[in-house]
């Protein structure tokens, strides 16, 4: 086997892929190593019987071909390989008293619609707040095609706005608690709650859901993956499965290229490191990284909450008709989403704001078919789970599947009856899956302080060195970790110019 590359890829993930699509397909010699036996990271699927299960995809973003996300896919040779399934409703928010089913059409006249029905003292405000919520996303968005003075400013009053959490941007305009709810629902897609997220990643994911709504890909999140490695190979990529890297080699604060179980040296001019950040410069590169400010900086930072998920299997199970086309429902036994989010790190499901997603309503054969699938998850805390003993973690796991469980039937009773397969998966198991430390699923807390430029860019503090993961500017998630990987592989593109 070659061993000397252009550009070495250290894992698959959904960052990795990208990056090895764009390069491979502008003529470099890539080969990216994966420790698992596929690819994907947390874009996986697994089987439990006769049951498929979505490991934590729900929905994506900015899929719309007018969105940087789709000018990623065709970046990466895979715009006419995915295709995507549009829920007829965004989601549908239960609280105490009050709920919500928000559709996906004319999504924002919806909303002045329904605060002028049930909320008339606050239409003014909720205008000005839509208003500002677009200025944001916007100004983010058209970054790329400023020049460069005019992007640092722009950059500049993006950070500043970044600077305050969501709930003092929607509080702002919003004075009726249940509206401030309702408009700050989407925060579990971020992994913290109002009061603690950026107003800049919420600012970003709100309008990118309600202007250009959520999609779900046909196949699931293996139909992403398997058009990433298909891409990769036919420009003349290389891929390894199940072969870790045990080092990534620096000589002079430069990467020369990695070391793995298997294969050994792997030399390139480049390397890219789709781990998370603190393995990879804490375990990958360690004492050859001579910016020791740098790993000071890293050791501050905080990763993201992590969850607990429960994956059911039902046979010969009918929804209620209300709930027929619902694909994500929020279930709120609040409408302080602080208390719930506390609640759901104390491992209280009674108390937590909970996340249901039905797969199978998108499917042609719908949940109310023979078969079909549901899975509903709450944040959760690494260090609780991993603290436990082997006993107290198996037990652990049962008594909040049935407190899951007691939920869900009070949304739909008797539900427990149809339930054929469970399975769960706690921040533990998703840190061996995947290697993310603390079984983070957002890279970093996406928090104020770690919003925009405060976090990590994809060139680091070694040379020929670039990271593309949720790690990484812009953010978490599928859609961050994608832009992440482009803007590595563009990094690389332009070096020498």
């Amino acid at each position: 086997m070659t061993k000397k590359y252009d550009v070495v890829i250290v894992g698959g993930g959904i960052g990795g892929l990208t990056a090895a699509a764009i390069l491979s397909k502008k003529g470099k010699k890539v080969i990216l190593i994966e420790r698992n036996e596929s690819l994907g990271g947390y874009l996986d699927t697994f089987q439990r019987n006769e049951f498929i299960f979505e490991a934590s995809l729900h929905i994506m973003d900015s899929c719309d071909k007018k969105t940087q996300t789709y000018k990623i896919f065709k970046q990466s040779g895979v715009a006419d390989k995915i295709k995507f399934l549009k829920p007829r409703y965004l989601y549908r928010s239960i609280f105490p008293g009050y709920s919500i089913t928000v559709p996906q059409v004319d999504t924002i006249k919806w909303y002045f619609k329904k605060i002028s029905q049930d909320f008339p003292a606050e239409k003014d405000g909720a205008k000005r707040l839509f208003e500002e919520l677009d200025y944001v996303y916007d100004n983010l968005y058209d970054l790329r095609a400023v020049n460069m003075t005019n992007r640092i400013s722009r950059y500049k009053e993006m950070l500043s706005r970044g600077n305050t959490p969501a709930s003092s941007l929607i509080n702002r305009f919003i004075k009726d608690y249940r509206l401030r709810a309702m408009l700050g629902q989407l925060w579990p897609y971020l992994g913290l709650p109002p009061d603690k997220v950026s107003s800049l990643y919420f600012s970003y994911l709100w309008v990118g859901l309600n202007r250009y709504g959520a999609f779900y890909p046909c196949g699931g999140s293996r139909t992403i993956v398997s058009a990433f490695q298909k891409s990769i190979i036919d420009h003349g990529g290389k891929i390894i499965l199940n072969d870790n890297v045990k080092k990534i080699v620096v000589v002079n604060n430069m990467a020369t290229g990695v070391v793995t179980e298997k294969n050994g040296v792997i030399e390139g001019r480049s390397v890219i490191s789709n781990a998370d950040a603190l393995t990879t410069y804490t375990r990958l590169i360690g004492k050859n990284i001579s910016n020791k400010f740098f790993i000071k900086r890293l050791r501050r930072m905080t990763p993201s909450i992590s969850v607990f998920q429960c994956f059911f299997g039902l046979k010969d199970y009918k929804l209620p008709k209300d709930y027929s086309e619902d694909y994500q429902i929020f279930l709120n036994p609040s409408y302080d989403f602080t208390k719930t989010y506390y609640a759901a790190l104390d491992n209280d499901v009674d108390k937590a704001s909970l996340t249901l997603t039905l797969h199978s309503n998108l499917a042609k054969g719908s949940i109310n078919s023979k078969r079909s699938v549901m899975s509903i998850y709450m944040p959760s805390n690494y260090d609780c789970w991993n603290a436990m003993s082997r006993n107290e973690y198996l037990d652990k796991k049962q008594q909040m599947c049935e407190s899951m469980i007691a939920r869900l039937k009070s949304l739909f009773p008797g539900i427990n009856r149809f339930i054929q397969t469970k399975e769960t998966l706690t921040p533990v198991s998703l840190n061996k899956r995947t290697g993310n430390s603390m079984g983070a699923i957002f890279g970093w807390a996406q928090t104020p302080g770690q919003a925009g430029l405060r976090r990590l860019p994809a060139k680091g503090a070694v040379n020929n060195l670039f990271l593309a993961s949720a790690w990484t500017q812009p953010g978490g998630g599928v859609v961050g970790s994608m832009h992440s990987g482009r803007n590595a592989a563009e990094a690389i593109m332009n070096m020498g110019r």
